[in-house]
Protein backbone atom coordinates (compact mmCIF):
# COMPACT_ATOMS: atom_id res chain seq x y z
CA UNK A 1 0.00 0.00 0.00
CA UNK A 2 2.95 2.20 0.66
CA UNK A 3 5.09 1.70 -2.77
CA UNK A 4 1.79 2.44 -4.07
CA UNK A 5 0.76 5.88 -2.80
CA UNK A 6 4.85 6.66 -3.09
CA UNK A 7 4.27 6.29 -7.14
CA UNK A 8 0.95 8.12 -7.27
CA UNK A 9 3.18 11.20 -5.24
CA UNK A 10 5.97 10.68 -7.70
CA UNK A 11 3.31 10.97 -10.71
CA UNK A 12 1.87 13.83 -9.33
CA UNK A 13 5.26 15.45 -9.18
CA UNK A 14 6.33 14.88 -12.34
CA UNK A 15 2.55 14.50 -14.09
CA UNK A 16 3.11 18.13 -15.91
CA UNK A 17 4.59 18.31 -19.14
CA UNK A 18 5.61 21.89 -18.58
CA UNK A 19 7.76 20.97 -15.19
CA UNK A 20 11.40 22.22 -15.72
CA UNK A 21 14.08 24.28 -13.47
CA UNK A 22 13.86 28.16 -14.16
CA UNK A 23 16.98 28.64 -12.24
CA UNK A 24 19.65 27.22 -9.78
CA UNK A 25 22.56 29.05 -8.85
CA UNK A 26 25.26 29.43 -5.31
CA UNK A 27 22.62 32.11 -3.88
CA UNK A 28 25.09 32.63 -0.92
CA UNK A 29 28.01 33.73 -0.38
CA UNK A 30 27.92 35.89 -3.38
CA UNK A 31 31.92 34.63 -4.26
CA UNK A 32 32.81 31.56 -6.54
CA UNK A 33 35.07 30.21 -4.02
CA UNK A 34 33.96 29.22 -0.58
CA UNK A 35 35.50 29.80 2.80
CA UNK A 36 35.64 27.38 5.12
CA UNK A 37 33.12 28.44 7.80
CA UNK A 38 30.82 30.15 5.38
CA UNK A 39 26.89 29.61 5.11
CA UNK A 40 26.58 27.82 1.88
CA UNK A 41 23.68 27.92 0.52
CA UNK A 42 22.34 26.84 -3.15
CA UNK A 43 18.73 27.68 -4.64
CA UNK A 44 16.52 25.97 -6.94
CA UNK A 45 13.43 27.57 -8.51
CA UNK A 46 11.06 24.95 -10.64
CA UNK A 47 7.45 25.19 -12.17
CA UNK A 48 5.75 21.98 -11.35
CA UNK A 49 4.44 20.09 -8.17
CA UNK A 50 8.13 19.34 -6.38
CA UNK A 51 11.92 19.26 -6.63
CA UNK A 52 14.22 16.49 -6.59
CA UNK A 53 17.71 17.00 -4.64
CA UNK A 54 20.70 14.77 -5.25
CA UNK A 55 24.88 14.98 -3.81
CA UNK A 56 27.29 13.43 -5.67
CA UNK A 57 25.23 11.25 -7.71
CA UNK A 58 23.83 9.59 -4.47
CA UNK A 59 20.70 9.57 -3.13
CA UNK A 60 17.80 11.93 -3.81
CA UNK A 61 15.68 13.82 -1.90
CA UNK A 62 11.81 14.87 -3.45
CA UNK A 63 10.33 17.87 -1.84
CA UNK A 64 6.37 18.81 -3.03
CA UNK A 65 4.79 22.07 -2.57
CA UNK A 66 2.70 20.81 -0.40
CA UNK A 67 6.07 20.32 2.04
CA UNK A 68 6.30 24.01 2.64
CA UNK A 69 6.32 23.43 6.29
CA UNK A 70 8.82 20.51 6.10
CA UNK A 71 12.41 20.47 6.24
CA UNK A 72 14.62 17.32 5.21
CA UNK A 73 18.08 16.44 4.96
CA UNK A 74 21.35 15.22 2.52
CA UNK A 75 24.43 14.44 3.77
CA UNK A 76 25.10 17.96 5.36
CA UNK A 77 22.64 19.73 3.70
CA UNK A 78 19.39 21.24 5.03
CA UNK A 79 16.53 21.25 1.93
CA UNK A 80 13.29 23.35 2.13
CA UNK A 81 10.56 24.86 0.13
CA UNK A 82 10.67 28.47 1.01
CA UNK A 83 8.27 29.85 -1.49
CA UNK A 84 5.40 28.81 -3.87
CA UNK A 85 2.77 30.62 -5.84
CA UNK A 86 -0.13 30.68 -7.65
CA UNK A 87 1.68 29.94 -11.19
CA UNK A 88 2.69 26.33 -8.92
CA UNK A 89 6.60 28.08 -9.10
CA UNK A 90 8.25 26.67 -6.41
CA UNK A 91 11.68 27.93 -4.71
CA UNK A 92 13.68 25.77 -2.62
CA UNK A 93 16.54 25.91 -0.61
CA UNK A 94 20.00 23.79 0.06
CA UNK A 95 22.04 24.94 3.32
CA UNK A 96 24.90 23.72 4.92
CA UNK A 97 25.92 25.97 8.05
CA UNK A 98 29.58 26.02 8.83
CA UNK A 99 30.62 24.58 5.55
CA UNK A 100 33.98 22.47 6.13
CA UNK A 101 37.09 22.47 3.97
CA UNK A 102 35.82 18.37 2.97
CA UNK A 103 33.28 19.75 1.61
CA UNK A 104 35.18 20.97 -1.59
CA UNK A 105 35.02 19.35 -4.90
CA UNK A 106 31.23 18.25 -4.01
CA UNK A 107 28.45 17.93 -6.60
CA UNK A 108 25.26 19.28 -6.01
CA UNK A 109 22.22 18.87 -8.68
CA UNK A 110 18.25 20.02 -9.25
CA UNK A 111 15.87 18.58 -10.96
CA UNK A 112 12.22 18.02 -11.41
CA UNK A 113 11.37 14.88 -13.16
CA UNK A 114 14.15 13.10 -11.36
CA UNK A 115 15.76 12.76 -15.11
CA UNK A 116 17.65 15.78 -16.27
CA UNK A 117 19.51 17.70 -13.63
CA UNK A 118 21.01 21.43 -12.85
CA UNK A 119 24.54 20.86 -11.54
CA UNK A 120 26.64 22.78 -9.52
CA UNK A 121 30.57 21.89 -7.65
CA UNK A 122 31.51 23.55 -4.33
CA UNK A 123 34.66 25.18 -4.47
CA UNK A 124 36.08 25.72 -1.13
CA UNK A 125 39.36 28.00 -0.61
CA UNK A 126 42.37 26.15 0.90
CA UNK A 127 44.98 26.84 3.17
CA UNK A 128 46.29 30.05 3.75
CA UNK A 129 49.08 30.70 1.11
CA UNK A 130 52.05 33.72 1.50
CA UNK A 131 52.06 37.01 0.64
CA UNK A 132 54.67 38.75 -1.96
CA UNK A 133 55.55 42.11 -3.93
CA UNK A 134 56.05 42.78 -0.27
CA UNK A 135 56.96 47.52 -0.26
CA UNK A 136 57.54 49.54 2.10
CA UNK A 137 56.98 53.51 1.70
CA UNK A 138 58.53 56.05 4.46
CA UNK A 139 56.59 58.38 5.26
CA UNK A 140 58.60 60.35 7.76
CA UNK A 141 61.66 60.23 9.83
CA UNK A 142 59.57 57.59 12.17
CA UNK A 143 57.07 55.95 10.33
CA UNK A 144 56.47 53.58 7.26
CA UNK A 145 53.81 52.42 5.57
CA UNK A 146 53.81 48.85 4.49
CA UNK A 147 51.47 47.31 1.70
CA UNK A 148 51.80 43.53 -0.05
CA UNK A 149 49.46 41.17 -2.68
CA UNK A 150 48.35 37.94 -1.65
CA UNK A 151 49.22 35.26 -3.83
CA UNK A 152 45.51 33.53 -4.47
CA UNK A 153 43.85 37.01 -5.59
CA UNK A 154 40.80 34.87 -5.61
CA UNK A 155 40.63 33.43 -2.38
CA UNK A 156 41.84 37.07 -0.41
CA UNK A 157 38.33 37.05 0.78
CA UNK A 158 39.13 34.21 2.87
CA UNK A 159 41.93 35.91 4.98
CA UNK A 160 40.13 37.27 7.97
CA UNK A 161 43.57 39.06 8.89
CA UNK A 162 47.56 39.51 9.06
CA UNK A 163 49.94 39.03 11.46
CA UNK A 164 52.94 41.12 11.48
CA UNK A 165 55.87 40.11 13.45
CA UNK A 166 58.73 43.35 14.26
CA UNK A 167 62.15 42.62 14.92
CA UNK A 168 64.48 45.66 15.83
CA UNK A 169 68.06 44.56 15.87
CA UNK A 170 67.38 41.05 16.33
CA UNK A 171 64.67 41.37 18.79
CA UNK A 172 61.28 40.59 18.66
CA UNK A 173 59.63 44.20 19.05
CA UNK A 174 56.07 43.72 19.37
CA UNK A 175 53.30 42.75 17.05
CA UNK A 176 50.10 44.00 14.76
CA UNK A 177 47.30 42.92 12.98
CA UNK A 178 45.73 44.22 9.92
CA UNK A 179 42.38 43.49 8.59
CA UNK A 180 43.94 44.77 5.10
CA UNK A 181 46.95 44.31 2.85
CA UNK A 182 48.68 47.10 4.18
CA UNK A 183 49.79 48.34 7.34
CA UNK A 184 51.60 51.70 9.02
CA UNK A 185 54.29 51.20 11.53
CA UNK A 186 54.87 53.95 13.50
CA UNK A 187 58.08 54.98 16.36
CA UNK A 188 60.78 53.57 14.81
CA UNK A 189 64.16 54.90 16.11
CA UNK A 190 66.69 56.23 13.28
CA UNK A 191 69.91 53.77 13.35
CA UNK A 192 67.98 50.85 13.80
CA UNK A 193 67.96 47.76 11.53
CA UNK A 194 64.48 46.27 11.31
CA UNK A 195 62.78 43.08 9.82
CA UNK A 196 59.69 42.42 8.96
CA UNK A 197 57.36 39.31 8.76
CA UNK A 198 53.54 38.92 7.44
CA UNK A 199 51.76 36.13 8.33
CA UNK A 200 47.89 35.71 6.82
CA UNK A 201 45.56 33.65 8.85
CA UNK A 202 41.98 32.62 7.57
CA UNK A 203 38.57 32.46 8.55
CA UNK A 204 39.12 29.36 10.55
CA UNK A 205 42.44 30.11 12.40
CA UNK A 206 44.57 28.48 9.72
CA UNK A 207 47.82 30.04 9.47
CA UNK A 208 49.50 31.09 6.15
CA UNK A 209 53.32 30.47 5.62
CA UNK A 210 55.30 33.49 6.93
CA UNK A 211 56.56 35.87 4.11
CA UNK A 212 60.55 36.09 3.95
CA UNK A 213 62.66 38.45 6.37
CA UNK A 214 62.29 42.09 4.97
CA UNK A 215 65.41 43.44 6.41
CA UNK A 216 65.02 47.14 6.29
CA UNK A 217 67.80 49.88 7.18
CA UNK A 218 66.01 52.68 9.02
CA UNK A 219 69.10 55.60 8.50
CA UNK A 220 70.32 58.39 6.76
CA UNK A 221 71.78 57.36 3.15
CA UNK A 222 75.73 56.18 2.85
CA UNK A 223 78.52 58.55 1.38
CA UNK A 224 78.41 58.30 -2.23
CA UNK A 225 81.60 56.21 -3.69
CA UNK A 226 83.27 55.97 -6.68
CA UNK A 227 83.12 59.66 -7.83
CA UNK A 228 84.39 60.25 -11.48
CA UNK A 229 83.44 62.96 -14.09
CA UNK A 230 83.95 64.83 -17.72
CA UNK A 231 84.48 67.49 -19.55
CA UNK A 232 82.14 67.20 -22.60
CA UNK A 233 82.72 70.92 -23.86
CA UNK A 234 84.04 74.22 -22.48
CA UNK A 235 81.01 74.95 -20.25
CA UNK A 236 79.77 71.13 -19.26
CA UNK A 237 80.58 68.67 -17.09
CA UNK A 238 79.53 65.21 -16.28
CA UNK A 239 79.62 63.70 -12.72
CA UNK A 240 78.95 59.65 -12.34
CA UNK A 241 78.72 58.09 -8.72
CA UNK A 242 77.54 54.87 -6.90
CA UNK A 243 75.46 54.53 -3.64
CA UNK A 244 77.68 53.06 -0.96
CA UNK A 245 74.53 50.53 -0.24
CA UNK A 246 73.86 46.59 0.39
CA UNK A 247 71.90 45.72 -2.51
CA UNK A 248 70.56 42.83 -0.97
CA UNK A 249 68.79 44.75 2.34
CA UNK A 250 66.09 47.44 1.90
CA UNK A 251 66.68 51.19 2.52
CA UNK A 252 64.19 54.39 1.94
CA UNK A 253 64.47 55.81 -1.69
CA UNK A 254 67.03 58.52 -1.61
CA UNK A 255 67.72 61.39 -3.85
CA UNK A 256 70.72 63.60 -4.37
CA UNK A 257 71.41 67.28 -4.31
CA UNK A 258 74.19 67.99 -6.38
CA UNK A 259 75.71 72.25 -6.11
CA UNK A 260 78.47 73.94 -7.80
CA UNK A 261 78.83 77.64 -7.73
CA UNK A 262 75.39 78.66 -8.05
CA UNK A 263 73.76 75.80 -9.65
CA UNK A 264 72.03 72.94 -7.67
CA UNK A 265 70.17 70.06 -8.49
CA UNK A 266 68.06 67.59 -7.38
CA UNK A 267 68.26 64.21 -9.36
CA UNK A 268 67.11 60.29 -7.86
CA UNK A 269 69.52 59.48 -10.70
CA UNK A 270 73.65 58.76 -9.62
CA UNK A 271 74.82 60.99 -12.45
CA UNK A 272 74.28 64.50 -13.17
CA UNK A 273 75.67 66.99 -16.24
CA UNK A 274 76.07 70.49 -15.54
CA UNK A 275 75.95 73.58 -17.51
CA UNK A 276 77.10 77.02 -17.39
CA UNK A 277 80.47 76.51 -16.15
CA UNK A 278 83.50 79.10 -17.14
CA UNK A 279 86.72 77.62 -18.81
CA UNK A 280 89.94 78.30 -17.21
CA UNK A 281 88.44 78.02 -13.86
CA UNK A 282 88.32 75.67 -10.64
CA UNK A 283 85.44 74.28 -9.27
CA UNK A 284 84.35 72.55 -6.14
CA UNK A 285 81.34 69.65 -6.48
CA UNK A 286 79.53 68.97 -3.43
CA UNK A 287 76.98 65.65 -3.73
CA UNK A 288 74.57 64.97 -0.89
CA UNK A 289 72.48 61.87 -0.39
CA UNK A 290 69.28 62.47 1.34
CA UNK A 291 65.84 60.05 2.30
CA UNK A 292 63.04 60.55 4.32
CA UNK A 293 64.86 60.24 7.59
CA UNK A 294 67.86 62.69 6.46
CA UNK A 295 70.80 64.24 4.98
CA UNK A 296 74.03 61.72 4.70
CA UNK A 297 77.31 62.59 4.71
CA UNK A 298 78.57 65.67 2.52
CA UNK A 299 81.38 64.85 -0.27
CA UNK A 300 82.94 67.09 -2.97
CA UNK A 301 85.24 66.86 -5.36
CA UNK A 302 87.24 69.10 -7.21
CA UNK A 303 87.18 69.96 -11.14
CA UNK A 304 89.47 71.88 -13.54
CA UNK A 305 87.46 72.93 -16.63
CA UNK A 306 89.84 74.41 -19.67
CA UNK A 307 89.03 75.59 -22.64
CA UNK A 308 89.50 73.22 -24.37
CA UNK A 309 87.06 69.97 -24.49
CA UNK A 310 88.33 67.17 -21.83
CA UNK A 311 89.33 63.77 -23.89
CA UNK A 312 89.03 61.74 -20.85
CA UNK A 313 87.10 60.84 -17.52
CA UNK A 314 88.66 61.93 -14.34
CA UNK A 315 89.30 58.33 -12.70
CA UNK A 316 88.18 56.22 -15.52
CA UNK A 317 89.76 55.54 -18.55
CA UNK A 318 88.37 56.27 -21.65
CA UNK A 319 89.74 55.73 -25.55
CA UNK A 320 89.68 59.27 -27.62
CA UNK A 321 90.80 58.52 -30.98
CA UNK A 322 93.44 61.45 -32.79
CA UNK A 323 94.62 60.60 -36.31
CA UNK A 324 97.80 62.16 -37.06
CA UNK A 325 99.23 62.84 -40.43
CA UNK A 326 102.66 63.95 -40.63
CA UNK A 327 105.13 64.10 -43.88
CA UNK A 328 108.80 64.50 -42.34
CA UNK A 329 111.56 65.92 -44.78
CA UNK A 330 115.34 66.49 -43.94
CA UNK A 331 117.86 67.83 -45.95
CA UNK A 332 121.33 67.00 -44.28
CA UNK A 333 124.21 68.50 -45.84
CA UNK A 334 127.68 67.98 -44.70
CA UNK A 335 131.00 70.36 -44.81
CA UNK A 336 134.47 70.47 -43.25
CA UNK A 337 132.86 72.62 -40.06
CA UNK A 338 130.88 69.74 -39.40
CA UNK A 339 127.47 71.68 -39.92
CA UNK A 340 124.00 69.95 -40.87
CA UNK A 341 120.78 71.40 -41.29
CA UNK A 342 117.21 69.23 -40.05
CA UNK A 343 114.49 71.00 -41.33
CA UNK A 344 111.35 69.36 -40.18
CA UNK A 345 107.76 70.22 -41.51
CA UNK A 346 104.42 69.52 -40.13
CA UNK A 347 102.25 69.47 -43.02
CA UNK A 348 99.10 68.69 -41.86
CA UNK A 349 97.21 67.58 -38.52
CA UNK A 350 94.00 66.75 -37.89
CA UNK A 351 92.42 65.45 -34.86
CA UNK A 352 88.82 64.55 -34.49
CA UNK A 353 88.05 63.57 -30.96
CA UNK A 354 85.01 61.93 -29.36
CA UNK A 355 83.67 61.55 -26.07
CA UNK A 356 80.67 59.58 -24.59
CA UNK A 357 79.07 62.60 -24.79
CA UNK A 358 78.01 63.82 -28.57
CA UNK A 359 80.54 66.79 -28.85
CA UNK A 360 83.22 66.46 -31.83
CA UNK A 361 86.59 69.13 -31.84
CA UNK A 362 88.45 69.65 -35.51
CA UNK A 363 91.71 71.13 -35.82
CA UNK A 364 94.40 71.85 -38.41
CA UNK A 365 97.53 72.94 -37.40
CA UNK A 366 100.24 74.39 -39.65
CA UNK A 367 103.75 74.03 -38.02
CA UNK A 368 107.41 74.38 -39.27
CA UNK A 369 110.67 74.32 -36.82
CA UNK A 370 114.32 74.17 -37.60
CA UNK A 371 117.44 73.02 -35.79
CA UNK A 372 121.00 72.88 -36.68
CA UNK A 373 124.03 70.91 -34.57
CA UNK A 374 127.59 70.57 -35.16
CA UNK A 375 128.09 67.56 -36.73
CA UNK A 376 128.47 64.94 -40.12
CA UNK A 377 125.33 63.35 -41.47
CA UNK A 378 124.43 63.10 -45.07
CA UNK A 379 120.87 61.35 -46.25
CA UNK A 380 117.34 62.05 -46.82
CA UNK A 381 114.62 60.38 -44.58
CA UNK A 382 110.60 61.00 -46.00
CA UNK A 383 107.88 59.78 -44.15
CA UNK A 384 104.63 59.54 -43.53
CA UNK A 385 102.98 57.97 -39.83
CA UNK A 386 99.45 57.58 -39.07
CA UNK A 387 99.47 57.58 -35.14
CA UNK A 388 97.11 56.97 -32.28
CA UNK A 389 97.49 59.68 -29.76
CA UNK A 390 94.66 60.12 -26.90
CA UNK A 391 95.17 63.89 -26.26
CA UNK A 392 96.31 66.60 -29.10
CA UNK A 393 98.55 68.20 -26.75
CA UNK A 394 101.04 65.93 -26.76
CA UNK A 395 102.06 66.76 -30.45
CA UNK A 396 104.92 68.77 -28.76
CA UNK A 397 106.69 66.14 -27.01
CA UNK A 398 105.68 63.80 -30.25
CA UNK A 399 107.96 66.47 -32.57
CA UNK A 400 110.23 66.60 -30.17
CA UNK A 401 110.82 62.91 -30.08
CA UNK A 402 111.21 62.92 -33.89
CA UNK A 403 113.90 65.20 -33.63
CA UNK A 404 115.72 64.18 -31.25
CA UNK A 405 115.64 60.70 -33.15
CA UNK A 406 116.66 62.28 -36.35
CA UNK A 407 119.77 63.82 -34.89
CA UNK A 408 120.88 60.25 -33.25
CA UNK A 409 120.51 58.58 -36.45
CA UNK A 410 122.34 61.21 -37.88
CA UNK A 411 125.02 60.99 -35.17
CA UNK A 412 124.99 57.42 -35.68
CA UNK A 413 125.63 57.65 -39.35
CA UNK A 414 128.25 59.85 -39.12
CA UNK A 415 130.21 57.54 -35.81
CA UNK A 416 129.92 55.34 -38.77
CA UNK A 417 131.69 56.84 -41.42
CA UNK A 418 134.45 57.88 -39.45
CA UNK A 419 135.31 54.55 -37.94
CA UNK A 420 135.35 53.27 -41.62
CA UNK A 421 137.80 56.20 -42.69
CA UNK A 422 140.20 54.90 -39.97
CA UNK A 423 139.92 51.12 -41.52
CA UNK A 424 143.02 49.88 -43.41
CA UNK A 425 142.02 50.08 -46.84
CA UNK A 426 143.31 47.91 -50.17
CA UNK A 427 145.70 45.50 -48.20
CA UNK A 428 146.15 42.34 -46.61
CA UNK A 429 145.96 41.15 -43.20
CA UNK A 430 148.93 42.40 -41.09
CA UNK A 431 150.72 39.40 -39.31
CA UNK A 432 153.51 38.92 -37.32
CA UNK A 433 156.01 42.08 -37.50
CA UNK A 434 159.86 40.84 -37.83
CA UNK A 435 162.07 43.57 -36.34
CA UNK A 436 165.55 44.88 -37.61
CA UNK A 437 167.94 46.43 -35.57
CA UNK A 438 165.39 46.31 -32.62
CA UNK A 439 162.53 48.00 -34.50
CA UNK A 440 159.89 46.67 -36.13
CA UNK A 441 159.22 46.44 -39.79
CA UNK A 442 155.75 46.37 -41.48
CA UNK A 443 155.59 43.47 -43.56
CA UNK A 444 152.96 42.83 -46.10
CA UNK A 445 151.88 39.63 -46.85
CA UNK A 446 149.84 39.11 -50.50
CA UNK A 447 147.11 36.06 -49.79
CA UNK A 448 144.62 34.52 -52.14
CA UNK A 449 141.30 33.48 -51.51
CA UNK A 450 140.95 29.57 -50.43
CA UNK A 451 138.39 27.99 -52.90
CA UNK A 452 138.46 24.43 -51.46
CA UNK A 453 135.39 24.80 -50.00
CA UNK A 454 133.99 26.46 -52.76
CA UNK A 455 132.34 30.39 -51.90
CA UNK A 456 131.57 30.88 -48.90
Amino acid sequence: MIIIIFILLSSSVYASSSSTVLSFNQSSPSYDIVCSGDTLVFTCITSGGGVVWRINNGDIRIISASDKNKTDQIDSFMLAITDTNANNTITSTATSESVPSQLNGTVIDCSVDGIYFNTLTVHIAGVPVSVINIKIIPINNNTVLMNWYYEKNDEVHCIQYYNITIISDDNINGHMISNESSATIPSLIIGTNYSFIIIPIDTIGREGPPSSLIQYIWNVPAQVVNISWDQISTDTITIWWNNNEDVTLHYPPVHYIVSVHNITINTTDTNVTINGLYPNDEYTVYIKPVNAIGEGPLINIIVNITEQQSNSKQSTSTNVPVSVTESLSDAITSSNNMTASIFLSIIDVTSTIMSDTPSTITSSVQLSTATSCNLTCTGSIISSVAIAVPITGLLTGLIASIITSIIVYCIMKNKGNTLRERSPVDIGPIYDLPTINNEQQEQVIDTTPNTAYGQI
